[in-house]
């Protein structure tokens, strides 16, 4: 575990072959919230820290980018531990999760839709993403970007965020992520309308934009 910011938590465990790390995250708002259950074993590994962090309380939501087996296989001891937790989710991940079966709560966002609490402010990006697009949810109390496959880099990539230019972590989407150049496009012209402070990937170093 990293405690990146005063209530911004990083868990990460480096993958068996040692090219990259998974990471999950705990924002520790008043209704706290979970990026990225990992896989099976990722969740495993980082439940009891999670445990110890949160005491008695439980997650009100946990995020979740897209349907692979790095960002939902860890959901199953997730929620028999923390049941009442909402998953947040596009609509075409939501349809995919309620497939399994799971009887917790499940939310597929809509574009221009926002999630707020008494300190906490979730907007989500792309801002006209199709269903079936991974979500960037974006914290703007704190200026947190949850970025998800984007901006991943490989090796041991836990501690301390990394600075690096706000317009050169924007450039590393391209058409690999994002085959359509037009909607490549816009998704950089939304992202660099943003003005983050930290860009948190699923796999690699914590970015902090500058």
């Amino acid at each position: 575990m990293f405690q990146i910011t005063e209530d911004f938590y990083q868990f990460s465990r480096l993958q068996p072959e040692g090219d990259r790390s998974d990471h999950a995250y705990l924002l520790l708002t008043s209704r706290p919230v979970l990026a990225y259950p990992g896989t099976l074993a990722d969740a495993q590994a980082f439940l009891p820290e999670m445990e110890a962090l949160l005491g008695d309380r439980q997650p009100a939501y946990c995020l979740i980018p897209c349907f692979r087996g790095d960002q939902v296989g860890g959901l199953a001891p997730l929620l028999q531990r923390w049941p009442r937790m909402m998953l947040i989710c596009t609509r075409h991940v939501a349809r995919q999760l309620r497939e399994l079966g799971l009887s917790c709560s499940i939310h597929g966002v809509t574009p221009g839709e926002r999630i707020t609490g008494d300190d906490f402010d979730f907007s989500f990006l792309p801002e006209d993403f199709a269903p079936e697009e991974p979500l960037i949810p974006y914290e703007a109390v704190r200026g947190i970007l949850f970025s998800g496959d984007y901006f991943c880099q490989a090796g041991d990539s836990t501690g301390r965020p990394f600075p690096l230019q706000w317009k050169r972590i924007v450039r590393f989407v391209g058409l690999r992520q994002i085959p359509q150049r037009q909607r490549l496009h816009r998704l950089r012209q939304q992202l660099l309308a943003q003005k983050p402070n930290l860009a948190a990937p699923a796999h690699g170093r914590v970015l902090r934009c500058l």
